[in-house]
């Protein structure tokens, strides 16, 4: 059987290689927007590769996505090569696509939470270990959330901004001390109250 439209031998139903491969197309990238953080520099949804990588669409089967960005004031110019099989064929083959992100300046909840002075969990450093669990905790906590640290008599007080991420801290502060946890109802939003979570930790 040959080509259709070459006619060379056809690989592809009535089509080789090459002929088929300029009609059928290995994933779908469209250009979108994202909000940068002009406080932090963060992007909301994660790092721009990887939200790259996620809006990829393909029926066909992808093994490696590379991307390469270049910026340009507001807008964001990305590279992405995918490779992968397109069916029938069953070699890889490669597709490159060239899209535009653009970036909206826009403070993320955490920076304004910050700038406000507004915190949602409490690190409690107590104990005969305190130096210890705070070395720890100057390790793993990320410094962007972190609103204030408060030296007491009894210790440090360390304010933080995102209860989720407090939470992940201490799941690996559980591994090396003892954590006690306390809430406090703090107000009401849009009818749902509001906690702020307090960890003692020795």
């Amino acid at each position: 059987m040959f080509c259709i439209k070459c006619g060379n031998p056809a690989v592809a139903g009535n089509f080789c290689k090459k002929c088929f491969l300029k009609r059928e197309k290995l994933f779908e990238l469209d250009n979108f927007t994202v909000n940068m953080c002009p406080a932090c520099g963060n992007y909301s949804g994660g790092t721009i590769e990887n939200q790259i990588k996620n809006r990829v669409k393909t029926k066909n089967t992808i093994r490696s996505c590379t991307v390469k960005t270049r910026e340009y004031g507001n807008r964001i110019i990305a590279k992405v090569i995918c490779t992968g099989i397109i069916r029938p064929l069953k070699s890889t083959v490669p597709e490159k696509k060239e899209i535009t992100i653009t970036k909206r300046r826009l403070k993320c909840n955490n920076c304004i939470k910050l700038l406000g002075g507004y915190y949602e969990a409490v690190l409690q450093l107590r104990g005969p270990n305190i130096n210890r669990i705070l070395n720890k905790v100057g390790k793993i906590l990320p410094e962007i959330v972190v609103v204030s640290v408060d030296t007491l008599k009894e210790g440090y007080n360390i304010k933080l901004a995102d209860k989720k991420i407090a939470a992940k801290v201490i799941r690996q502060l559980r591994e090396y001390f003892s954590v006690k946890e306390s809430y406090k109802l703090v107000g009401e939003k849009k009818g749902k109250r509001l906690y702020r979570n307090f960890y003692a930790i020795r």
